[in-house]
């Protein structure tokens, strides 16, 4: 039974494999968080809702994953950018596809350079210092999207 755990876990945190693509997991987790909100444009309730549904599944799972590799946090765990860049993107009904793309480059590199005080938050331990320092990266995110794109692009 544990194997079928295990292989739980590692399903849910690399959302359903992408986090097994032998380059740039991470951008493709993103790339999944970013599409979801998109496909929920309409409702923010909705993309609100599978946010917390992901940072609660990466809760859960995540620590399974983590004893199951043996590492903190390995490339193969890709929830974090998941919920990221859906925090980047949720709540904003009218972004177009430029707007998006701003965005998403900009979570990632935060994601990637992880700038103070983002840094500081992937030590905390488990689960949480894997999803806190994206959870992060993606509200400053949502705040450069809605600053320079909202507010000084229309």
């Amino acid at each position: 039974m544990k194997n079928l755990k295990s292989s739980v876990s590692i399903w849910a945190v690399s959302c359903a494999g992408l986090g097994r693509i032998p380059f740039a997991p991470g951008t493709f987790g993103a790339a999944a968080g970013a599409g979801v909100a998109w496909l929920l444009n309409s409702s923010a309730a909705w993309q609100w809702a599978v946010t917390a549904g992901a940072f609660a599944a990466g809760l859960i799972f995540i620590p399974k994953a983590q004893e199951e590799l043996g590492q903190q946090d390995p490339p193969v765990i890709v929830i974090d950018e998941f919920c990221g860049a859906l925090i980047a993107f949720a709540g904003f009904p009218c972004l177009t596809w430029l707007q998006w793309t701003i965005g998403f480059i900009v979570f990632r590199l935060l994601d990637i350079v992880k700038p103070p005080p983002i840094r500081r938050l992937e030590k905390l331990p488990g689960a949480w210092g894997v999803l806190l320092d994206d959870l992060a990266a993606g509200g400053v995110a949502r705040g450069i999207v809605y600053w320079a794109v909202l507010k000084n692009l229309h």
